[in-house]
Protein backbone atom coordinates (compact mmCIF):
# COMPACT_ATOMS: atom_id res chain seq x y z
CA UNK A 1 0.00 0.00 0.00
CA UNK A 2 1.50 3.18 -1.07
CA UNK A 3 1.56 6.10 1.28
CA UNK A 4 -0.52 8.83 0.10
CA UNK A 5 0.12 12.76 0.65
CA UNK A 6 -1.68 16.19 -0.96
CA UNK A 7 -4.55 16.70 -2.16
CA UNK A 8 -5.05 14.34 -5.58
CA UNK A 9 -7.65 16.57 -7.26
CA UNK A 10 -9.43 20.09 -6.80
CA UNK A 11 -13.21 21.04 -7.48
CA UNK A 12 -13.33 24.16 -9.05
CA UNK A 13 -15.79 26.80 -8.68
CA UNK A 14 -16.55 30.16 -10.00
CA UNK A 15 -18.22 33.52 -8.12
CA UNK A 16 -19.65 36.52 -9.45
CA UNK A 17 -18.79 40.06 -7.06
CA UNK A 18 -19.46 43.28 -7.54
CA UNK A 19 -16.42 45.39 -8.17
CA UNK A 20 -16.48 49.04 -7.45
CA UNK A 21 -14.28 51.78 -9.50
CA UNK A 22 -14.67 55.15 -8.26
CA UNK A 23 -16.87 57.90 -10.72
CA UNK A 24 -16.29 55.68 -13.82
CA UNK A 25 -12.62 55.28 -13.76
CA UNK A 26 -12.88 51.44 -14.95
CA UNK A 27 -9.00 51.02 -14.97
CA UNK A 28 -6.64 48.92 -12.72
CA UNK A 29 -5.16 51.49 -10.51
CA UNK A 30 -8.80 51.50 -9.36
CA UNK A 31 -10.03 48.57 -8.69
CA UNK A 32 -9.65 47.00 -5.09
CA UNK A 33 -8.27 43.89 -6.58
CA UNK A 34 -5.12 45.87 -7.43
CA UNK A 35 -1.83 44.60 -5.29
CA UNK A 36 1.94 45.65 -5.28
CA UNK A 37 4.08 42.41 -5.61
CA UNK A 38 7.46 43.13 -4.17
CA UNK A 39 7.07 46.32 -3.60
CA UNK A 40 7.69 47.40 -7.37
CA UNK A 41 5.26 45.52 -10.06
CA UNK A 42 1.40 45.99 -9.81
CA UNK A 43 -0.32 42.45 -10.37
CA UNK A 44 -4.66 41.44 -9.84
CA UNK A 45 -5.42 39.52 -7.07
CA UNK A 46 -8.46 38.25 -9.17
CA UNK A 47 -5.93 37.14 -11.92
CA UNK A 48 -2.48 36.89 -11.19
CA UNK A 49 -1.82 39.16 -13.89
CA UNK A 50 1.09 41.34 -14.00
CA UNK A 51 -0.30 45.03 -14.81
CA UNK A 52 2.26 46.75 -17.03
CA UNK A 53 -0.64 50.22 -17.39
CA UNK A 54 -2.71 50.07 -14.17
CA UNK A 55 -3.20 53.88 -14.59
CA UNK A 56 -4.54 53.86 -18.07
CA UNK A 57 -5.78 50.23 -18.95
CA UNK A 58 -6.90 47.11 -17.30
CA UNK A 59 -5.50 44.13 -17.83
CA UNK A 60 -5.72 41.61 -20.51
CA UNK A 61 -7.24 38.73 -18.34
CA UNK A 62 -9.58 40.96 -16.51
CA UNK A 63 -12.69 39.05 -15.22
CA UNK A 64 -14.60 42.14 -14.38
CA UNK A 65 -17.67 42.76 -17.47
CA UNK A 66 -19.79 46.62 -17.35
CA UNK A 67 -23.20 46.15 -18.28
CA UNK A 68 -22.51 48.38 -21.42
CA UNK A 69 -19.92 46.05 -22.37
CA UNK A 70 -21.75 42.77 -22.03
Amino acid sequence: MANKSGVSWYTTGYATVPVPFPEGRTVCAHCPYITRRYGIRFECQLTGEQLLYPDSARGDQCPVVFPEEA
